[in-house]
């Protein structure tokens, strides 16, 4: 079947994930093309990516396959058209408007993708209503879609390409200072924890603890002074296998982890070490949104944690060893795309009624 992934061009997990999508499905008989909506949404301007050079990195990774950018939805059509598409899944909300016509021009069936909680749901009423399947990638998501009949609404968590992110080899991090990340890429309410964490920082030198802490990505608006800053990088891997310990929520909590990170769920709230407990509770969703409740980011709370971690080596160590077994068992992009095939099949039955 002829597959169409429409999304927009930002350095995000979404787009990571279009990526993933691209490379995983075409060995299960999928000929995918991809469509990319050029936007210049004032909002998306600091997620934008801005440097040719990185854009060209990004887009390599589709080469391979055919691909093209849109502005319209007449464009968007002409693109199915000539395509000759069997199937629409729209990743970005951007995106939903032009898929949904389209997919009512074409009597084409509708697969939608939620990445965010959705604050203001009338926008996407339409193309919620019209879509016969939603992959919600947590409950968080899939609650701000309430709207929206239950049944067409499937939770699948974005996965983790673990045979790419993998840990360094041989560190057990039983001396040395304890090597401590900051990873993703957030803004307004999310950038909570990042602020908690950089102050967490000087409580743990003032008491002599010898560490040493990067931010890689971008928490819009927070100015750290207790971190090193290296800002976003297309391969965050050498800093991933660097680290012992990695906070952050999301994709990017799931990639750190894949790399051997004992992971802090820290975001808009705090949710603590990540452990296997909390997979036999269902827990799949490590997002740390306003909506999850989880308990506020305290500096002191933070600091207590990383601590504890730096004077237990051989607790870090087996901590890092079962992230690394965590990532393999829940997050790896594999069992991501085989329910995700499961949906599209869902979605051509359905629509076929």
């Amino acid at each position: 079947m002829r597959l169409l992934l429409t999304c927009i061009l930002e350095q995000n997990g979404m787009l990571t994930h279009v990526w993933d999508l691209v490379q995983q499905l075409k060995p299960h008989g999928y000929d995918v093309h991809l469509a990319v909506m050029k936007t210049e949404k004032p909002f998306m301007e600091t997620a934008k990516l801005r440097d040719p050079q990185l854009t060209a990195s990004v887009m390599t990774a589709v080469t391979q396959i055919p691909c093209q950018f849109y502005e319209t939805t007449a464009e968007l059509d002409s693109l199915v058209k000539h395509w000759n598409i069997g199937l629409i899944h729209a990743q970005s909300f951007l995106t939903f408007s032009s898929a949904c016509r389209v997919s009512q021009m074409r009597r084409i069936p509708l697969v939608l993708t939620v990445h965010g909680v959705l604050k203001q749901i009338r926008p996407y009423v339409g193309a919620l209503n019209h879509a016969v399947r939603i992959i919600a990638v947590g409950p968080a998501q899939a609650r701000s879609l309430e709207a929206v009949s239950p049944g067409k609404v499937r939770i699948i968590a974005n996965g983790v390409d673990t045979e790419r992110f993998q840990p360094p080899g041989a560190d057990s991090g039983s001396d040395g200072p304890l090597r401590l990340l900051w990873f993703g890429r957030t803004a307004g309410r999310m950038t909570a924890g990042a602020k908690a964490l950089d102050q967490a920082i000087p409580l743990l030198t003032k008491k002599g603890m010898d560490l040493e802490a990067k931010v890689l990505g971008e928490a819009a608006g927070v100015t750290f002074r207790n971190m090193e800053v290296v800002g976003w990088r297309p391969n965050p891997i050498p800093w991933l296998q660097w680290s012992q310990v990695a906070a952050g929520h999301g994709r990017s909590l799931r990639e750190a982890m894949a790399c051997g990170n004992a992971g802090i769920l820290l975001a808009a709230n705090h949710g603590g070490l990540v452990t296997k407990e909390w997979f036999g509770k269902g827990a799949i969703s490590l997002d740390a949104f306003p909506e999850y409740r989880w308990p506020e980011a305290d500096p002191e709370t933070i600091a207590k944690e990383l601590e504890c971690l730096n004077r237990d080596r051989g607790r870090l160590h087996r901590l890092r060893t079962e992230a690394r077994e965590i990532a393999e068992q829940h997050f790896d992009v594999r069992k991501m795309v085989g329910k995700t095939l499961n949906l599209y099949r869902e979605a051509v039955s359905a629509a076929a009624d």
